[in-house]
């Protein structure tokens, strides 16, 4: 009676090894945050695991970023912050980009925006590597850019823009030395007229929706040069290109 008694309270909580329920918990992360909150409030363990920094890093930001316009903004942020301190991948690149271009504190902008990067998020390696290329270190920029383009291909490209687009959005511009005060950078293509003859109009448009039908590497970087200014000049102005 004992042993089917024990048997009848032991939890699949109790059964499995940490590493599994970290594995699950980080699923319900992606998912929902709100089934994260639910599953640490069940049992000590499960409290615990969720805040291990592996499931953290795993969280559904897009849902914290909502609640920030909320009556709960002040714990939706505080909650920001701990992604960041955790390392999210999309946390550092948010909070790097705010650094850099709205609150000026240009070192740890870039140091959270090249963490992101470590970490394999492709929006903070397009932005990264076009600061670069805006701020004197070219060649830097430009491997990384073309590295980027290889890596996320053309519809990758454009989700990059897109949320460069959405946090220039978000952000009150601040920083206007990369763009009006540093020299523009020199990379051309110099058979950039031969590589768009066969391009009809509309491809020679700088439209940040549009997939690039360029072949030529360089080309292709010369265009989300122009795309970063445009989308960058735009949020400064008040007034947005495209």
């Amino acid at each position: 009676m004992d042993v089917e008694a024990n048997t009848a309270t032991t939890s699949m909580v109790d059964i499995l090894p940490p590493e599994v329920l970290a594995t699950i918990l980080s699923c319900v992360a992606k998912s929902s945050l709100a089934d994260l909150f639910r599953c640490k409030l069940s049992c000590k363990t499960l409290r615990r695991i969720s805040e291990e920094k592996g499931v953290i890093q795993q969280i559904h930001l897009p849902w914290v970023k909502a609640q920030q316009l909320t009556p709960h903004q002040e714990a939706a942020e505080k909650f920001f912050v701990k992604c960041v301190e955790n390392e999210h991948p999309e946390a550092l690149l948010e909070f790097g980009f705010r650094q850099y271009f709205n609150t000026m504190v240009l070192d740890e902008g870039l140091t959270m925006l090249s963490r992101a990067n470590e970490l394999h998020n492709p929006t903070a390696a397009y932005v990264l590597s076009l600061i670069y290329i805006y701020t004197g270190e070219e060649e830097r920029g430009v491997k990384l850019l073309k590295k980027t383009i290889n890596s996320i291909g053309s519809v990758g490209i454009v989700q990059c823009r897109r949320k460069l687009r959405d946090m220039a959005r978000y952000n009150m511009m601040r920083n206007h030395m990369i763009l009006h005060y540093l020299p523009k950078p020199k990379i051309f293509c110099k058979h950039k007229l031969e590589h768009e003859k066969n391009l009809n109009q509309w491809d020679l448009h700088y439209d940040a929706d549009a997939e690039s039908t360029v072949t030529c590497m360089t080309c292709k970087c010369v265009r989300e040069i122009c795309v970063f200014y445009e989308i960058l000049v735009g949020h400064l102005t008040g007034f947005v290109y495209i």
